[in-house]
């Protein structure tokens, strides 16, 4: 059985689709894309997914399609899920919003496409690593601050190089740094260090994703009590810290080992992995799928 997607709408395989070379995704990078974690045909934190693509399709001049909303998603995510993950216990969703029609620069409209595709996770839950990830700085390229720091965009290029570096110093992650030396998040996920009592993770006005699951990080904190902030993080508070977390809506929590000599503990990453199985928010909607323009 070939593998489904949907796009605007339609489910088609994957095998055969191709998208048109004026697509303006694939030429200019004009859009922003959506993980999200599915469990049993529904999406995790499905209101903040969808609030995050509102947001970005509104800073980048995008219409979405009528009738977008979480149960927008939810419904999406029931029919992919029907179609490719029957006896899967989960799924990794990407979901790519970009800019139809043609046009240069200029593009001749503003209509939104989507297209999502997905793959099969191991287990329904949030698993913290066996083992902590060891990581590193990189420092070859930093990540500006402006309106669209905050956004998933499909432009890229920034997280490509990074993950490149990764690869190439046999790192299980490595972190960004905005133009003033200061430690934003790491490659695909959100950082959080913690030491003495208290957490901290770098602001929005840093340069950060505002990724689904440092929201919910944040959120539990304040339900639990847990002192929290949001502060700058220079590379020196790496050395002070007791333990390092980062963080996704996909992979949810995985603690760091270690950076460069630097050993640290997982107990508060345990702690939290725990506390977000419980939480984990599985409702859906009941909307249909509606078509977007092309």
């Amino acid at each position: 059985m070939h593998s489904k997607i949907l796009y605007n709408g339609n489910m088609l395989d994957k095998a055969s689709f191709a998208l048109p070379p004026d697509n303006r995704a694939f030429r200019y990078g004009d859009g922003v894309f959506e993980s999200m974690r599915v469990v049993g045909g529904k999406v995790l934190w499905p209101e903040k997914h969808f609030d995050r693509l509102r947001v970005s399709a509104k800073l980048l001049k995008m219409q979405l399609p009528a009738g977008w909303s979480a149960g927008f998603l939810q419904d999406c995510a029931a029919a992919l899920y029907e179609a490719n993950h029957p006896n899967d216990p989960a799924a990794r969703f990407r979901l790519a919003l970009f800019r139809s029609g043609g046009g240069l620069y200029a593009p001749l409209c503003n209509k939104a496409s989507y297209l999502i595709e997905s793959e099969a996770l191991g287990q329904a839950g949030f698993s913290l690593n066996t083992r902590g990830a060891h990581i590193g700085l990189f420092a070859d390229l930093c990540k500006p601050v402006n309106a669209f720091s905050p956004l998933k965009t499909i432009n890229a290029q920034l997280y490509v190089m990074a993950g490149i570096y990764k690869r190439e110093n046999g790192l299980g992650d490595c972190l960004l740094l905005n133009n003033i030396g200061h430690v934003v998040e790491a490659s695909a996920s959100n950082i959080f260090v913690a030491g003495k009592g208290k957490i901290i993770t770098p602001p929005l006005s840093e340069g950060c994703v505002d990724g689904v699951m440092r929201s919910v990080i944040i959120e539990m904190a304040a339900k639990y009590g847990l002192d929290l902030s949001e502060e700058a993080l220079p590379p020196v508070l790496l050395e002070e810290a007791e333990e390092v977390f980062l963080t996704n809506a996909v992979q949810g929590i995985r603690w760091v080992g270690s950076y460069g000599n630097k050993r640290y503990y997982n107990g508060l990453s345990r702690k939290l992995n725990g506390l977000l199985n419980e939480m984990a928010d599985t409702s859906t909607g009941s909307l249909g799928l509606p078509a977007a323009g092309n």
